[in-house]
Formats: structure tokens, C-alpha cells, sequence
């Protein structure tokens, strides 16, 4: 029980600097974005977006409403699991089995080639969206994240250490 205690601690802080580090990416970026770029960008170029906080519900109305042949299949229950579980379960999200994530990127993969096909900006931020989200997500279950062993020494003095996050 108390193993199980630390461990969740452990969890816990890396969950945090996990968070902490994508806010300061997020901050570099911004402030990154005034200064002069070697890559020359289209006037209607878009910034692609994680598909989180809401705007996965919107995603998948979208695809509902315009891909009803890809909506009905069965991976698609699967991408839509994968990416609730993403913004609501982190925790669960890293533990998925490898056939969800299989499903996960192959359903991906076909939304992604039917967004390419589509015209208007509406379906290429969508695909924007998408592949910055796919590559996350595959990052992080690739990362090991969920497969994180540390020693018990180890592990008492991080727990221990004062972490101000």
C-alpha cells in the first residue's frame, strides 16, 4: 500500500513537469513567433491545434457529419476512445492495449487521406489538427512513459525531495 502510495506520487510529478514542459514550449513558441522565419509561409497558412478541450468533440462531429462511411467503422469508436481518454484519462491513455492503438492510427490514417481529398479550410485545419495530434499521442506511448521503473532509493528521494512545480 505504501509502494502503491509512491508510486502514484511519482505519477504524479511526472505528470506535472510533463504539463510544465509543454506550457514552456508553448511559451517559447509565442515567444518565438515575432522574430523573423527562414520558411516562408502562404498567406492562408494555419497553425495546426491538439484535437483538446473541446475541440475533439467538434472533430469527430465533423467527421460524423462529413466521413459517415468512415464514422461507421468499427476503428472509429476506438480513435474517439483513444482521444477522450487522451484529454480526460492520462493515466488510462498510456495503458491502452496495442490493438486500440493499432485501430487508433490506422483510422487515422484513412481520416487523414479523405482530409487531403477534401477541398476548403475548414478540412485542411481540420488535417492540421490531426496530424499534430497523432504525433503526440504516438509520442507519448512511444516515449515509455507508462513503463517508468525506478529504483526504490531512487524513488524515496525524489518523493521526499521538496519539488516546486
Amino acid at each position: 500500500m505504501h509502494r502503491q502510495s509512491r508510486q502514484n506520487k511519482l505519477y504524479n510529478i511526472m505528470k506535472n513537469l510533463f504539463i510544465f514542459a509543454v506550457c514552456l514550449m508553448g511559451i517559447n513558441a509565442t515567444a518565438n513567433a515575432d522574430q523573423p522565419t527562414t520558411s516562408i509561409k502562404s498567406s492562408n497558412a494555419q497553425s495546426a491545434n491538439l484535437l483538446a478541450n473541446g475541440a475533439e468533440k467538434e472533430f469527430v462531429s465533423y467527421v460524423e457529419t462529413k466521413q459517415k462511411n468512415i464514422a461507421s467503422s468499427s476503428e472509429w469508436s476506438d480513435f474517439v476512445m483513444v482521444v477522450t481518454s487522451y484529454n480526460q484519462n492520462p493515466k488510462e491513455f498510456l495503458k491502452l492495449d496495442d490493438s486500440k492503438k493499432t485501430n487508433f492510427n490506422v483510422i487515422a490514417l484513412l481520416v487523414q487521406s479523405q482530409l487531403a481529398k477534401t477541398k476548403g479550410d475548414e478540412a485542411k485545419k481540420w488535417a492540421g489538427d490531426l496530424k499534430m495530434t497523432t504525433g503526440v499521442i504516438n509520442y507519448l506511448w512511444n516515449s515509455g512513459l507508462n513503463n517508468i521503473e525506478v529504483d526504490a532509493d531512487k524513488q524515496e528521494n525524489v518523493i521526499d525531495a521538496d519539488v516546486a512545480l
